[in-house]
């Protein structure tokens, strides 16, 4: 939190204020620099490694800006449908499901929600129908055999409305879903890949950040990201140096 400007910090915390349609008491401790701390915690993007990078921050907030506090609002309410929590706090308590200031905070990154630098109400419909699909146990699957960062509920959910290929005609897919999680296939070379043409696997020995991308093997043996699953590691995987070009 030192390494964002206080003036940065504290228009930030005023404008999730609008978005929450909620002042916050401020003080220590107190819900508003409970927020502070969030907003540090959960716009990750903002920064470069520790250091605060202006630019993305600032492209961020003017996200922030076009996000109407009704639409806001809708977000909580199905986040708290979804999830069988109430969202929000007092100025001694957060609930169950998060503060309310979490909602908005997950929602700003998400490209998909916004054309440009403006969020879309249409585009919103679209992921708010996907996520009606969901159950709070498709949510736990994701926490539990995904995350590997301590992410939310909110986050969790978030991952899962974005995964296009588990939304066949926006119907989601929950056994294909499910399957890509607990049972992926493990791909260790071109001579396995060909057993899984058209297949989402996991691939094995291309470590992107220590993590192993989801993705789906065509009969060239090109490999298209179609997800981004981080699973754990598994002990005795077997590595494969796969070509640079299977990747391009």
């Amino acid at each position: 939190m030192e390494a964002v400007p206080k003036g940065d910090l504290e228009k930030w915390v005023v404008e999730l204020e609008r978005i929450m349609d909620k002042k916050l008491k401020d003080g220590v401790p107190s819900a508003r620099q409970a927020c502070r701390t969030g907003f540090v915690i959960h716009v990750s993007v903002a920064f470069d490694d520790l250091k605060w990078n202006p630019k993305t921050a600032d492209d961020l907030f003017k996200r922030a800006q076009t996000m109407p506090a009704t639409e806001a609002k809708v977000w909580k309410e199905a986040f708290e449908s979804l999830l069988k929590k109430k969202i929000g706090q007092t100025d001694a308590e957060v609930y169950d499901g998060g503060p309310a200031w979490a909602v908005p905070l997950v929602l700003i990154p998400v490209d998909a929600l916004h054309e440009g630098q403006k969020y879309s109400a249409e585009r919103g419909k679209k992921y708010l129908a996907r996520m009606k699909q969901l159950t709070a146990a498709d949510v736990s699957l994701w926490k539990d055999k995904v995350d590997e960062f301590g992410g939310t509920e909110l986050d969790a959910a978030v991952n899962i409305i974005l995964l296009d290929d588990y939304f066949d005609k926006e119907k989601f897919q929950r056994e294909k879903f499910k399957a890509a999680i607990e049972a992926p296939h493990l791909v260790t070379s071109a001579e396995t890949a060909d057993m899984f043409v058209g297949e989402v696997v996991t691939l094995v020995g291309e470590a992107v950040n220590g993590k192993t991308p989801n993705v789906r093997v065509t009969s060239d043996f090109h490999v298209v990201c179609v997800g981004y699953f981080q699973f754990k590691e598994m002990p005795g995987r077997q590595v494969f140096d796969w070509p640079k070009d299977i990747l391009g």
